[in-house]
């Protein structure tokens, strides 16, 4: 391991991907924020230390606004994770669109959109964190996304954070977003936050200090509205709606259609979505990208990325070939 590190060299322990190194070494965000990283850091070693237990997550638009959020919080102290610092934001179109950049191989078109759109909906809440128990063996990283849970509610494990947030959640709407790997975090780190307040959180890390990132000063998980989000919610909101429909043939038909989209029937919901607006139909919208991620297919049928998601079945395996100084380039 070099004591020293340059600009342009990027570590094996940052990924178990050699694409996504190789990758990020162009990718502008990354290649900024790690050269805050290094200039505050150092050495490798210095540097791996606080990184290897450094974790970002992201309670989105459909978590704050459902006042999810506090929960989310008090969940991850209880799991024992530190918060560094706390920090209210609006995402827009570019700063999704940098997020998910490497998603887009994956993701259809209207799914993405949709995404902006959601992200734009309300302020999310980005949490720092670092781990009270450190793992030489994985970085925390991997670990707050496995602790995280998977996308599909069908796949969670009944201790995920996703699903003792409760509510019947969607592929679409899972409340949270986490930063795969260090390398993630580094470049996330460079999108969510300026120059000047990533370098003073850095520091402030490596200190020790607490509230780098603004704090709680302003109590950034109140929510914005307070109902309780979820799909079966949305249902009853948008059935509410569609009972404005002075038709009762139509409105029976759009009764059903609106059950029949929940259960998964796309047509239903493209169905749905023309009732609303040819009746001039309001719904918040939340409800409106509810319904609307009903009727669009959400990965592609042919996906192309240059590195597949990062799970924690990769790291074990990479871990695995590390210990037998097996070398991964």
């Amino acid at each position: 391991m070099i004591d020293k590190l340059d600009e342009s060299a990027t570590p094996c322990w940052l990924s178990c991907f050699k694409e996504k190194r190789a990758i990020y070494k162009h990718d502008e965000h990354f290649t900024l924020s790690w050269k805050y990283f290094i200039n505050t850091f150092g050495s490798e070693p210095l540097l791996k230390k606080y990184l290897w237990n450094l974790g970002l997550l992201l309670a989105k638009p459909e978590a704050i606004e459902s006042g999810k959020g506090i929960f989310i919080r008090d969940i991850l102290r209880d799991a024992g994770y530190q918060l560094l610092a706390v920090k209210r934001l609006n995402i827009d179109a570019e700063k999704t669109g940098h997020l998910w950049r490497y998603a887009k191989g994956r993701y259809t078109e209207e799914r993405f959109q949709l995404l902006v759109e959601l992200m734009e909906s309300g302020s999310s809440v980005l949490f720092v964190l670092k781990d009270s128990q450190y793992d030489e063996r994985l970085p925390l990283s991997i670990r707050l996304t496995n602790f995280k849970g998977s996308t599909d509610p069908r796949d969670r494990s009944r201790d995920s954070l996703r699903a003792v947030c409760g509510g019947i959640q969607s592929v679409f709407l899972n409340y949270i977003h986490t930063s795969d790997e260090p390398c993630d975090v580094v470049r996330e780190l460079g999108i969510l936050f300026d120059s000047t307040e990533l370098q003073a959180l850095l520091r402030a890390i490596k200190s020790g200090d607490q509230g780098a990132g603004g704090g709680y000063a302003s109590d950034p998980l109140t929510p914005e509205f307070g109902y309780a989000l979820s799909d079966v919610d949305s249902m009853g909101r948008i059935q509410a709606a569609l009972a404005q429909i002075p038709n009762s043939e139509i409105r029976r038909k759009a009764s059903f259609a609106l059950a029949s989209c929940f259960s998964g029937n796309r047509d239903d919901a493209l169905l749905v979505i023309e009732l609303l607006k040819n009746w001039q139909l309001e719904v918040f919208k939340i409800d409106e990208i509810v319904i609307r991620s009903k009727a669009i297919a959400m990965k592609r049928e042919n996906k192309s990325q240059d590195f597949p998601t990062c799970e924690i079945s990769h790291w074990n395996a990479y871990a695995s070939y590390m210990e037998n100084n097996n070398p991964l380039l």
